[in-house]
């Protein structure tokens, strides 16, 4: 911001104030603050000054969150209000955002708040500003000439049976179609792709329903190019009746190519990395486990030789045990690397081995549940799939301090999912993920990757004290 950020903290505790202040400081925010613990002082403060944003504490001697939500909504005032409290349940939390809180915050974890202020700055802004657009509408007739032809971005004014009243030169632009040719014309649109058509007629009558609704979507212009814009279509009404539908683009072309080609590259790179794994695997089962082999049967043969004294045998004996061992490891190193069974036999049974290979005599006990008609699936899929499930256990036995772990695969005529739940210690995953990402630590956000190169969505559920349940969906071809 250009200027001081405005806060009022409604809260008895001095040493919490001071330690909420501390930490918006600390992430750079120049504070202009007021601190109220008394309805009176609330009420004397809302009255004198003018404020970005409120936040609260959910219980105070005095007060309460919901009476200073309450307030703020009794005194039409348009200012968001995020609550803390020392421990916030799930019904707290509900009946706080049911009230008009914009967000909760605990106060012994205050890591989100600077982003949730962040994001309240950023939606005021963007709502005064269709406020000033909206009062032009109803109280001037230069309202397209002066608002929406000096928009930097595209701006389309639709009546309420959805014909179009107005495009601005950056929609013109955008589409290829001047404001005349397009004045009058009712959905479905020019611009709009015939497989949309449904889609986005939905979206025009949820808007004419009063809705605000915001999205991603493709078009098509003139020439027949397509083309992306983030879209806003906003109800503008005077007392009760839709006056107006303002939709707003911001056009995304270039940064959805640059999002593509980051899959393409993410895609060429997972694979390359498969195949060199592939490759290593092979060569440590092909070359290096079978000379291990062969050393083993030579060290077998010696030791049934007669001739050998007592000494030179027991030396022979470690030396066998040794070579049997590093033949065992290369081998398990080798199926880590890629599971020749994964290939051959399928995931159930690359499953299966994964799980007998991660038990360790007093270590995590895992299970592996497996339901429904079993099916073979694409390489790619059964690989992410595996590669999932192999992340996930590593991470278990790395963080979570968990005794029990559960894989469950379960096959159904629609989808096949993929669950890793343990009993550890969890954590906040959208925390973890900013950590992992600013540390270099890529394990969470590479098993996003690999969900998104079989066009799954991968859900991480965690909180402290309570486990996480790693799943995946795919839809089952």
């Amino acid at each position: 911001m250009d200027r001081p950020l405005r806060v009022l903290i409604v809260e008895d505790s001095e040493d919490d104030a001071v330690l909420l202040l501390r930490h918006l400081r600390r992430n750079g925010y120049i504070l202009n603050y007021q601190r109220v613990e008394t309805e009176a002082s609330l009420v004397e403060a809302l009255e004198i000054n003018t404020w970005d944003i409120i936040i609260s504490d959910y219980i105070l001697p005095q007060l309460s969150g919901l009476a200073v939500l309450n307030l703020v909504k009794e005194k039409n005032l348009d200012i968001p209000c995020i609550i803390t409290s020392g421990k916030i349940t799930d019904e707290t939390a509900v009946a706080a955002m049911k009230a008009g809180a914009r967000d909760y915050i605990t106060k012994d974890n205050l890591t989100r708040l600077s982003s949730v202020i962040k994001r309240e700055m950023e939606e005021s802004s963007i709502h005064a500003e269709y406020q000033k657009m909206e009062q032009a509408l109803r109280e001037s007739s230069e309202f397209k000439a002066i608002l929406l032809s000096s928009s930097p971005t595209a701006m389309i004014v639709y009546a309420p049976d959805t014909s179009v009243t107005y495009l601005n030169s950056e929609a013109e632009k955008m589409t290829g179609y001047s404001s005349s040719e397009c004045v009058n014309l009712k959905a479905p649109y020019p611009w709009w792709p015939k497989n949309k058509y449904k889609e986005y007629s939905q979206v025009l009558s949820e808007v004419k329903t009063g809705k605000t609704t915001r999205g991603e979507r493709l078009f098509i212009d003139k020439n027949g190019r397509t083309f992306w814009a983030n879209t806003v279509h906003v109800p503008i009404t005077v007392g009760k009746d839709l006056k107006y539908i303002l939709t707003n683009w911001v056009d995304t072309t270039k940064q959805k190519a640059l999002e593509e080609e980051r899959e393409q590259f993410t895609m060429k790179l997972i694979s390359a990395q498969e195949e060199e794994r592939k490759r290593v695997a092979q060569e440590l089962h092909d070359d290096t486990a079978q000379n291990l082999a062969l050393l083993s049967l030579e060290l077998d043969s010696l030791l049934n030789d007669k001739e050998v004294s007592v000494r030179i045998l027991n030396k022979l004996k470690q030396l066998k045990e040794d070579v049997d061992r590093t033949m065992n490891d290369v081998r398990r190193y080798s199926h880590a690397l890629r599971p020749g069974i994964l290939d051959y036999l399928g995931l159930e049974a690359a499953l299966e081995q994964l799980v007998a290979d991660s038990r360790e005599p007093g270590d995590l006990d895992i299970e592996l549940e497996v339901s429904g008609a079993l099916k073979r699936l694409s390489d790619e899929s059964e690989l992410v799939l595996f590669r999932i499930a192999q992340e996930a256990l590593n991470n278990i036995r790395k963080h979570a301090q968990a005794t029990r772990a559960r894989i469950r695969l379960d096959f159904s005529p629609d989808i096949i999912k993929l669950t890793v739940a343990d009993n550890g210690k969890g954590f906040d995953p959208e925390g973890a993920m900013r950590t992992a990402l600013g540390s270099g630590s890529l394990g969470l956000a590479g098993m996003r990757e690999r969900a998104q190169l079989v066009g799954a969505e991968i859900k991480i559920k965690s909180e402290p004290g309570k486990g996480t349940t790693v799943c995946l969906e795919i839809k089952n071809p």
